[in-house]
């Protein structure tokens, strides 16, 4: 229903959101830019809507800090951040580097990384800089464990969005069972071996990053002769505490049945192990989202075996280890905090070119909704409801949908990714969005 279209809200950015450590938006005066203390440039974002201020806390190149000499590097990508209880913050952070590009990094030799940055609360005044990863585990398909010693030497290929899982997702208090480490879930969203990775970033066991072998067809089963590889946007940890570990995997990319296809990895918590083994992230079943009569997505312009604008909210879709609808790239999600059985994720397509009358290309970025039946029995399957298919609001188009993030109130954020264009910044009420 087109009156959806009053309950959005624009945000204009003349770059990714990512472009700065991160752009903090308060109710503040409007139209607000505030340079931070640490922080070299001004705000790349730019705020259009009333009461809304950014500012710019750090920006590449910048130490933050004049007692280190750590830079923020580029690429920045996926964010993570956690309260450390004492007047600071941690942020970490992603840097979406090919695999051979940059620079050596610990026990990588290059490539994409994660960076930690403690942060002041009063001022967002940057403390410190370093890098998170220390050690790397990597997977033993044989044994289909993770190796007991670490590795030196390996470059990850572009680490893209990223999540900072739910403590209540990892662990059960009523069963003692998972970890109360918090985990960094990230993964390589391009090249030949599509890692999905898990990095411990509290704890005893800090700065380790393991390889999820169970996360790829290629490596989840001793005997697999499959290929297929993920090209993993992201990792969505379900925040619902109990013994099972949940995580839907968007692939912006892959390949096989993987390509372009929504994950749903099953787990089994633990009480002893590692912490990813305890997190239940080493046992699981890998399955895939099979929308019901759509085994392509596709637009009316470009060819597909159906339209999904064709497809009714409230179509079934249910869960395979061989088949997976191919999404228009599936990039960035997010566990509805308000409902632990609905998913929200985005497909970015391509940008639409004709919108603006400057070619005939033709894209529909859209934002997805998957309602799972019992999120304690993922097999169950669910429903999927489209809330914006390629909408024009006050004029504009919505372009290319990356990131996402669903707030406590229920507001959906979410960020365009169209390169060397303006990029917007969106807020939406889907509670007020019935689209049939």
């Amino acid at each position: 229903m087109m009156e959806s279209l009053n309950y959005i809200m624009k945000h204009s950015s003349s770059s990714r959101l990512a472009a700065t450590l991160l752009a903090a938006f308060a109710a503040v005066s409007a139209h607000a830019q505030v340079t931070g203390p640490s922080s070299s440039a001004s705000p790349y974002v730019l705020p259009v809507a009333s009461g809304w201020s950014s500012t710019s806390i750090l920006t590449v190149g910048d130490t933050g800090s004049s007692t280190t000499s750590y830079q923020m590097a580029g690429i920045p990508d996926g964010l993570g951040a956690y309260d450390n209880g004492n007047g600071t913050f941690t942020v970490l952070m992603n840097h979406e580097i090919a695999n051979n590009k940059g620079v050596a990094r610990g026990p990588l030799s290059k490539g994409g990384f994660v960076s930690e940055w403690v942060i002041n609360k009063s001022d967002l005044s940057v403390v410190s800089g370093a890098n998170l990863i220390k050690n790397v585990y990597g997977w033993d398909k044989a044994a289909q464990a993770s190796n007991t010693t670490a590795t030196t030497g390996l470059a990850f290929n572009r680490l893209c969005s990223a999540d900072l899982a739910p403590t209540t997702g990892l662990y059960n208090s009523a069963s003692g069972k998972g970890t109360q480490a918090r985990i960094f879930m990230n993964g390589e969203e391009s090249g030949t071996t599509g890692w999905a990775l898990a990095n411990v970033a509290t704890g005893a066991d800090k700065g380790n990053t393991y390889i999820l072998g169970k996360f790829n067809l290629a490596t989840n089963s001793a005997t697999s002769s499959s290929t297929a590889v993920g090209g993993w946007e992201n990792l969505l940890v379900n925040p619902l505490a109990q013994d099972k570990t949940v995580v839907i995997g968007n692939n912006d990319g892959g390949s096989g049945i993987m390509s372009n296809a929504v994950a749903v990895y099953v787990g089994d918590k633990q009480t002893t192990g590692s912490e990813i083994e305890k997190a239940g992230l080493t046992n699981g079943t890998l399955k895939f989202v099979n929308v019901t009569g759509m085994a392509t997505e596709g637009s009316t312009s470009r060819g597909a075996t159906v339209a999904p604008n064709t497809v009714a909210n409230g179509t079934r879709f249910s869960l395979s280890d061989t088949t997976s609808t191919t999404f228009l790239r599936p990039e960035d999600g997010a566990w509805n905090v308000k409902n632990y059985n609905e998913f929200y994720f985005v497909t970015t397509d391509r940008v639409d070119l004709a919108a603006d009358g400057l070619g005939a290309q033709v894209g529909n970025s859209r934002l997805w909704r998957l309602t799972f039946e019992d999120i304690t029995n993922p097999d169950l399957g669910g429903k999927v409801d489209i809330l914006i298919d390629g909408r024009t609001v006050g004029g504009q188009k919505v372009q290319m949908f990356d990131n996402l993030t669903v707030a406590d109130d229920g507001m959906i954020y979410l960020q365009e990714d169209v390169g060397e264009r303006r990029g917007d910044l969106w807020r939406h009420r889907y509670h007020l969005d019935p689209r049939s």
